[in-house]
């Protein structure tokens, strides 16, 4: 039996951790504890070993070296079915909830309750209507989960796990696919929950919803903690020197990027547009610049873009591209005209994980990259070493995209539309679950591609993104978008939230 300081009654702690893959580390040496009734935020760089961490607490991985600690007892966690048994429960980025099952049937999956042979479908029903009601999620036992918001999906895993008796809750990047309003009452009840009792992990890149959250931060850097501190004691900007290493540039945007908010020649004129939550979206780009695009969830700010790259009808109003007429009716007639689309959903749309960095990099570019039915391997390679210097790709090529970093990940993603020439980007929550470093070195490819002439737009759930990186910026509420934008050096945060809503 092995007892570290840190581990102590109603604690949850990995003490000396290690893990390798195929002989490198991952993780060297991590120790730290989650509290009784604390909430602990997880914070650092893609590929610094957090996930990794994360998967060890949670009976997913295990560990080469250390040990886990569960009230000052060394455990193995073997499964994610043992971990679940000592009261830990994580709930991941990408939910477990099955859409086509009723809640009922997600909550007592391989747990029904019973009535001799029968399963007791009452019984359960009731115990769930309580259980959502102390939570406050209003759904109907009976309802298909799939018809729940994103938002409510994942608070009925989180109900799930707690009725399964979890007292340590952790929660990976629980916010990156909520809006405003969701984000709010996550964090409320994440902070309810501590208040009872529960410890709670919460992995986040968004350091100022860890500053509001947490009670306790770690901050984990190449596989090792490079901080363990009280919340209290810390900033925004202190979080951001321990991930990156570097303190944040207090430089103002314009002094950043020195291009005109206004001015150049029209590409897309688009008058009236109309599809699905997109009612009517009216809006003039200049070539050469970043125009933002800012709304609550569904308010039609995606679906333009799914219009404009052929995935999506167009149910009404007109588009005109360079002056010339544009219905765009297929991705290939999009990709023909110069356009390029970074989705919202990276791992369903932007790349196939079993293939390498190279091969997902040419993948819009097949036809100049391939022999017949065969790529050709010598140029595939000669255009993967050339973007992975540009965007900073840091894994060998040979990788599967799969094995990646989020950052890096998007990174492919991006270098795949600047290998097919696209001029025109159509960009969809192009940082979404990636660390402050990769943000940075995202945001700069941005304003370096408009720089170079190229035209993106951006959507972002994230005003202050969408303030750091645009030239222009176009607001939508309940799907319409009039066809006046806002220069950057007029928006201010307050303003374009009050007319989003």
């Amino acid at each position: 039996m092995t007892t570290v300081s840190t581990g102590q009654a109603g604690s949850l702690a990995l003490s000396g951790i290690v893990k390798r893959y195929d002989s490198a580390p991952v993780v060297r040496g991590v120790s730290f504890s989650l509290r009784a009734g604390e909430v602990t935020a997880l914070l650092g760089h893609n590929g610094a070993g957090k996930s990794t961490a994360l998967k060890i607490l949670g009976g997913a991985e295990q560990p080469s070296g250390g040990h886990i600690l569960l009230d000052g007892e060394a455990v193995t966690l073997t499964t994610p079915r043992i971990a679940e048994a000592h009261g830990i429960a994580v709930v991941w980025q990408e939910l477990r909830i099955i859409e086509k099952l009723t809640v009922t049937q997600n909550f007592f999956l391989n747990r029904e309750k019973r009535r001799g042979p029968f399963t007791d479908r009452t019984a359960m029903n009731e115990h769930v209507r309580r259980a959502l009601a102390t939570y406050g999620l209003a759904a109907d036992p009976d309802m298909a989960a799939g018809a729940l918001s994103p938002a409510d999906r994942q608070m009925l895993e989180i109900i799930i796990a707690l009725d399964k008796g979890g007292r340590f809750l952790l929660l990976d990047e629980p916010t990156s696919a909520l809006n405003a309003s969701e984000i709010t009452r996550l964090l409320d009840t994440v902070r309810r929950l501590a208040a009872g009792g529960t410890s709670i992990a919460i992995v986040t890149h968004k350091l100022g919803e860890a500053l509001a959250v947490a009670d306790h931060v770690v901050v984990m850097k190449d596989g090792d903690v490079v901080l363990d501190a009280e919340r209290a004691d810390l900033s925004e900007a202190d979080l951001a020197y321990y991930i990156t290493g570097h303190r944040r540039d207090a430089t103002p945007l314009a002094e950043v990027s020195p291009r005109t908010a206004f001015g150049g020649t029209t590409l897309l004129d688009i008058k009236t547009l109309s599809s699905g939550n997109c009612r009517s979206a009216s809006l003039e780009i200049n070539a050469g610049r970043v125009v933002g695009l800012y709304g609550v969830a569904g308010a039609g700010q995606v679906e333009l873009l799914e219009v404009l790259f052929g995935v999506r009808p167009m149910q009404g109003g007109e588009i005109r591209l360079a002056g010339e007429p544009y219905v765009p009716t297929t991705p290939r007639a999009a990709l023909a005209k110069g356009f390029g689309f970074l989705t919202d959903d990276r791992k369903a749309n932007g790349f196939i994980p079993d293939m390498t960095i190279g091969k997902n990099i040419v993948l819009a570019s097949i036809d100049r990259f391939s022999r017949g039915i065969w790529f050709d391997d010598a140029a595939v390679a000669e255009q993967a070493r050339t973007m992975a210097a540009r965007l900073a790709i840091r894994s060998p090529l040979g990788t599967s995209v799969r094995r990646l970093s989020g950052g890096n990940q998007q990174k492919v993603i991006f270098a795949k539309w600047v290998t097919a020439r696209s001029r025109i980007l159509l960009l969809a929550e192009p940082t979404k679950g990636v660390d402050i470093g990769a943000k940075a070195e995202i945001h700069a490819l941005i304003r370096e591609l408009a720089a170079a002439g190229d035209t993106l737009l951006v959507c972002s759930s994230e005003i202050e993104e969408i303030l750091e990186v645009s030239d222009v910026i176009y607001v939508f509420r309940h799907g319409i978008c009039e066809g006046t934008g806002i220069p950057r050096a007029e928006a201010e945060a307050r303003s374009i939230l009050a007319q989003s809503l």
